[in-house]
């Protein structure tokens, strides 16, 4: 069997790690990715089963033709690969679907489902990490004996602190008129716990209550007028939803009465020292930028004191932190020509600006365009400035502050999502004159087990 070509640059794969089938399919298998199953995991890869189309999926060679369509596992959307004959059909991960912020030690499994029209194909699943100059990697072979899907599976441990974990999936030596098929295909880091975990795809669509809220993403807020601004809507990549929040024009958050957007505060199922909130963001084609507006974080409040502290304009003194995520339009806090500029957007105990100091992630959102953002946010040694601060737009690591103070006592750790879509602001001058959406896919609040 030749071996299999990879869709990564040959200087990458460093250190690999290989298992070649010799039966109907044989996954990775070791005594390392045995350990793996038994440990806590988290899925970190988007759209897994291809449910939004090919979001975060890209073809991991020039020659592969690569689309979505009903053939997965049972009968709905799954990837389809075609290469010229003799050559390899390639799927990855695109940038933007990495499981990030690995560190050093941390432990991965990569599966995925595959099968093939042409009986004997064979194959290979890679992981890959990349960390400064170094990049470690690990790929398991495979050869499938019949037409019928097979689970395949790597495992590999990161030998540093990484900013993304990347899978592929490749069919070796395509025959005439072959296909190969992948679903289900994901990433698993270990170590990791969910917080929360929602696609939305279970939502009706339609207006968005308080119940479907709170079965989704959580919280207790039961006022409806809260998510009157909020539906669940189709999403335009593919067969799964969304949730849409609409921001009317000539409004800001209270202007010019009542919650334009949306404020809802969601208790995490434990108090943490440490967690990640990532999810998958779109402005609408025509969006109106504005002067900016608000997009959901983290915060952390001390027992017994709001979340709704740590934002406003509040002095938080030593009562709590929150870490939202901002878009800021030309003239936002003095910085003239960044329009839709990403930032962190955070209230802390020494913050410079009585309405929050911004972190800036020196990347712009494009309308009409899905972007992947996370936030990381460790605490620091009560009142010691050791806390870290981390973020990635579309995959790339743009903060990363090593020296942050969320605390100055104990017993504010981290609390909350803080779900708050809104435009503004202080004023009415953060409006738009005409309205716009803003949709939001594939929420995951994660922390270290």
């Amino acid at each position: 069997m030749s071996r299999p070509s990879s869709p990564f640059p040959r200087m990458f794969l460093v250190a690999c790690l290989v298992a070649v089938a010799t039966g109907p399919v044989i996954p990775a298998s070791s005594a390392a990715t045995r350990h793996l199953r038994s440990t806590t995991t988290t899925a970190v890869t988007h759209n897994a089963g291809f449910a939004a189309g090919k979001f975060g999926w890209a073809r991991g060679t020039s020659l592969t033709t690569f689309d979505v369509v009903k053939v997965g596992l049972n009968g709905g959307p799954g990837a389809q690969l075609t290469a010229p004959p003799g050559r390899v059909a390639s799927l990855r991960t695109s940038r933007g679907n990495a499981a990030i912020d690995a560190q050093t030690g941390d432990r991965f499994i990569g599966s995925a489902w595959v099968r093939a029209t042409s009986v004997g194909q064979s194959g290979s699943i890679v992981l890959r990490t990349l960390h400064g100059s170094t990049t470690s990697s690990a790929t398991a072979s495979f050869t499938l004996y019949d037409t019928a899907w097979h689970k395949v599976s790597v495992g590999m441990t990161s030998r540093g602190s990484a900013p993304n974990v990347r899978l592929a999936v490749n069919f070796n030596n395509m025959a005439y008129g072959a296909r190969g098929f992948v679903d289900s295909a994901a990433v698993r880091q270990f170590g990791v716990s969910r917080l929360i975990h929602t696609s939305f795809d279970r939502l009706a669509l339609g207006p968005m209550t308080p119940s479907r809220f709170q079965s989704s993403v959580g919280g207790d807020n039961p006022m409806a007028s809260v998510y009157d601004d909020t539906s669940v809507a189709a999403d335009t990549r593919g067969h799964g939803r969304v949730i849409r929040t609409t921001l009317q024009a000539n409004t800001m958050h209270t202007y010019p009465s009542g919650n334009n957007g949306i404020v809802v505060f969601v208790p995490l199922r434990r108090t943490v020292a440490q967690a990640c909130v990532s999810y998958d963001i779109r402005f609408d084609a025509s969006f109106p930028w504005s002067l900016g507006g608000k997009l959901p974080g983290l915060l952390g409040v001390a027992p017994g004191v709001a979340p709704s502290v740590p934002s406003g304009g509040n002095n938080v003194n030593d009562l709590g932190w929150s870490g939202r995520l901002m878009w800021l339009g030309p003239g936002a806090y003095y910085m003239p020509g960044r329009s839709n500029l990403a930032v962190s957007y955070m209230y802390h105990p020494q913050q410079k600006n009585r309405y929050g100091d911004n972190v800036s992630w020196r990347r712009s959102f494009v309308r009409g365009s899905w972007h992947t953002v996370k936030q990381c946010y460790r605490m620091n040694t009560p009142g010691v400035h050791d806390g870290r601060l981390t973020a990635w737009f579309d995959g790339k690591l743009k903060v990363d502050r090593r020296q942050y103070l969320f605390r100055t006592r104990s017993d504010v750790k981290i609390t909350h999502l803080s779900w708050s879509i809104f435009r503004g602001g202080d004023s009415a001058k953060w409006a738009a004159n005409r309205t716009g959406h803003i949709d939001i896919d594939n929420l995951l609040v994660t922390t270290r087990s």
